[in-house]
């Protein structure tokens, strides 16, 4: 019998929801209160379905984030994009060409307006500080030697953390470009931050 053929890489994006209405946690207009909470089941997972497919990207979509009251996504592609949907009514908001830098590990701050991302050009390692209103960046963040891994923002600051395939941690601070702290290690690390953000915990 033929080799069944290789799994398909994702090219696109898929948004899910409930077959029939929850009562989930919804943020309210005024911001991050919910209406309700439910414990995620079996049976309730198996009862949501694909809501709509976005193919727009050319390339494989490796990283994604939501914004912490859910209501916008972003993706970074291979085809070095950019991607912004509001998760509320399933629409495409924008598009973002990274065509120099190319983009991977993208993450959102604590503004909405606002993201981190990783380069993936093969030979610039930074971290990038995206301002989406505008498209420009501002402020870039060096001293990984190798391709960066992971991205964790701090839940109550403006710190966060990066990993790379250089082997090591790094600590950094939204408001300036010079790194606060690093761990170095042999292999390529993971790296989480509990949610209250007093603890973060690395992998090697």
């Amino acid at each position: 019998m033929p080799a069944p053929p290789p799994p398909t890489t994702p090219q696109h994006v898929a948004l899910c929801a409930p077959l029939s209405p929850l009562q989930t946690c919804v943020p309210s207009l005024e911001g991050l209160e919910c209406s309700a909470m439910i414990t995620l089941t079996p049976n309730i997972l198996k009862s949501f379905e694909l809501a709509r497919i976005y193919r727009e990207n050319l390339n494989r979509i490796n990283s994604g984030d939501f914004y912490r009251d859910g209501s916008v996504l972003v993706t970074a592609s291979d085809d070095q994009s950019l991607s912004l949907f509001d998760a509320a009514d399933g629409t495409l908001k924008s598009t973002i060409k990274v065509q120099r830098f190319g983009v991977d590990c993208v993450r959102f701050t604590h503004n909405c307006d606002a993201i981190l991302h990783s380069s993936k050009n093969g030979w610039d390692e930074s971290i990038r500080y995206l301002a989406l209103h505008d498209q420009k960046y501002i402020r870039y963040f060096r001293g990984h030697r190798d391709r960066v891994t992971s991205i964790k923002m701090s839940p109550v600051s403006d710190t966060f953390l990066s990993a790379s395939m250089d082997g090591s941690v790094r600590m950094w601070d939204l408001r300036t470009n010079n790194c606060r702290g690093k761990l170095q290690g042999s292999t390529t690390p993971s790296i989480a931050c509990d949610p209250e953000g007093l603890i973060f915990s690395v992998a090697y």
